[in-house]
């Protein structure tokens, strides 16, 4: 079975384009302090590497973003693909990851302010620990915007279990 995601809301592509512009406010902002001589040095050095590591944080997500949108949506790439052997899951950062399904125990959800997802829970507990930092896995699925809801994708994970 494989899995695309649909076609996004116009509430996700005016929250890109939102970000796009604070993106590009922060970094005039950035220029203005750097540039700044009505203040003292210290304040313009603390407020400059404060913008700029908000400019940093934007600009990864909007990257992140825009490369999920342009894979997934424009090149019509697969979110998940399910075989009888192994799950593929959509990876932004590299290859896409592939586990066989006996190495899967269960699967975990989670639900933020941001988006659903779910990530397989492994059997061996030392790949558990597989994460690019705090709460971001390798091996998630994101699913807000898959042509099947929540709970037929969870349904039709857990039959392979």
């Amino acid at each position: 079975m494989t899995i695309y995601e649909k076609k996004y809301p116009k509430k996700a592509h005016l929250m890109t384009l939102m970000l796009l512009i604070l993106i590009i406010s922060l970094a005039i902002l950035s220029v203005v302090i750097a540039r700044a001589d009505y203040m003292p040095a210290v304040w313009r050095v603390v407020l400059f590497v404060s913008n700029t590591l908000c400019l940093l944080t934007m600009l990864f997500t909007f990257w992140y973003r825009a490369k999920r949108y342009i894979d997934l949506r424009v090149k019509g790439m697969p979110a998940v693909v399910m075989t009888d052997s192994e799950l593929e899951i959509y990876n932004v950062f590299g290859e896409n990851t592939i586990i066989p399904w006996d190495e899967i125990a269960d699967f975990e959800r989670n639900r933020s302010k941001e988006w659903k997802t779910c990530r397989p829970v492994y059997k061996n507990e030392q790949k558990n620990k597989r994460r690019y930092f705090q709460r971001a896995y390798k091996d998630l699925i994101v699913m807000d915007y898959l042509d099947v809801s929540e709970k037929e994708l969870l349904e039709e994970l857990w039959k392979h279990l």
